[in-house]
């Protein structure tokens, strides 16, 4: 991850948390109950195994029990409750946001708004929007990624009690199967990561090239299909609709996620059979006990499958922070026309129009529409404005009106 990409990503967050902070907080709940729900019943099968070999009282094993079924209980309970109140939030995050950039293009100045900058940003927005982004994909990616990194974390403290017992690291295999899992979750995560590069490589790559088919899916209406039959255009419109740059996008992003998902599966299986081997093998010397079997084993999946999510939960919330940022650009434009000191029905005195010797050239073009310019209206006054077509009548009540 480059630093980039991580400041973006704050970036990101700290808009959704602006709008909606309560779609980022029962996230994080949801990914608490997320990541201890798994290792509970493992936990509760550690305590129950040792005890049963330690000939614990039925009363000690039935409290355990009622324990574990009360926390449980409690988890389950904290996750319906911040799934199902968090989604209402996350949908208003992002039609907030979605108002926000919708009123940035009607109080911008119209300058600002048909500048080439805010221009090329519209059209990002909209290939980006093509992809999906906002806070309505990017709350459940953060809540996901929240539920990798505290599993992973739980996993490693539940595997505590077997690596810190000291027979445990005086054998060999130890330290072998340490750096076999090591090796492998590194394998895991860079094919995660280079899926991620190669994807966006794609689809930005699509994007440059697909403005005219995305145009005339957008803006193909019942006007332009009685033009498009008069002039016989079906044939052509038809064919730029089936542009090959989509079908060549769709096909080797399915290569890279098929190719992805393969080696994930190789990966995690080995990583499982290994795993189970190596259980097996300490336990049968004698390293481990019955209940410290249970657990490991339950802790390696669980941490096996935290590592996984982790992976991909990473590529996905930074792919969309990527696509999310042209929306946070285009808030940020600056205005180009400076402001007075006075706004409209701020005086109740009537005010003079002047235009002092000015001169304007439309964006682009060298030939000036005005040129010095000059004219003085008091209150009260009325004034005509002739000229032929082209000598600047309409330029000059645009420029009356900021336009």
């Amino acid at each position: 991850m480059k630093r980039k990409d991580g400041k973006l990503l704050m970036r990101c967050l700290r808009e959704i948390w602006n709008h909606e902070p309560q779609s980022l907080l029962m996230a994080g709940g949801l990914a608490v109950a997320d990541a201890l729900l798994p290792l509970v019943p493992a936990l509760l099968s550690w305590l129950f195994v040792e005890g049963l070999a330690a000939g614990r009282s039925f009363e000690y094993l039935a409290a355990i029990a009622g324990i574990g079924v009360t926390v449980l209980f409690l988890l389950n309970a904290l996750r319906g409750k911040m799934y199902h109140c968090g989604l209402p939030h996350t949908e208003n995050c992002n039609d907030l946001m979605e108002w926000e950039y919708q009123e940035k293009t009607m109080t911008m100045d119209y300058a600002s708004l048909d500048s080439r900058e805010a221009a090329y940003l519209r059209a990002k927005i909209h290939n980006d929007y093509q992809w999906g982004n906002g806070a309505y994909f990017m709350v459940p990616q953060f809540q996901r990624l929240c539920s990798a990194v505290l599993g992973s974390a739980a996993a490693v403290v539940m595997m505590a009690p077997v690596l810190t017992q000291g027979s445990f690291w005086l054998h060999w295999s130890s330290p072998v199967f340490l750096v076999f899992a090591v090796v492998l979750t590194g394998l895991s995560a860079r094919s995660q990561n280079r899926v991620f590069v190669e994807t966006e490589a794609l689809r930005d790559e699509y994007d440059k090239k697909s403005a005219r088919s995305d145009w005339l899916i957008d803006n193909l209406t019942y006007k332009e299909g009685k033009d498009i039959r008069i002039y016989r255009a079906k044939p052509l419109v038809m064919g730029a609709l089936r542009e090959t740059e989509r079908d060549h996008m769709v096909d080797g992003e399915s290569r890279l996620q098929g190719r992805a998902g393969a080696l994930d599966g190789i990966i995690s299986g080995l990583l499982m059979g290994g795993s189970y081997v190596f259980i097996v093998l300490r336990a049968l010397q004698g390293a481990l006990s019955a209940g410290s079997v249970v657990l490991f084993a339950s802790s390696i999946y669980q941490l096996c499958e935290s590592l996984k999510l982790l992976a991909r939960s990473r590529s996905e919330i930074f792919r969309n922070a990527r696509r999310m940022e042209s929306s946070l650009d285009y808030l940020e434009l600056p205005g180009l026309l400076q402001d007075g000191p006075l706004s409209a029905g701020q005086t109740e005195e009537a005010v003079d129009i002047e235009f002092r010797d000015v001169t304007f050239c439309y964006p682009g073009s060298r030939t000036p529409a005005l040129s010095h310019v000059s004219m003085h209206l008091r209150p009260g006054e009325k004034i005509a404005v002739v000229g032929r077509n082209g000598s600047g009548k309409t330029t000059m009540i645009k420029l009356l009106c900021r336009l």
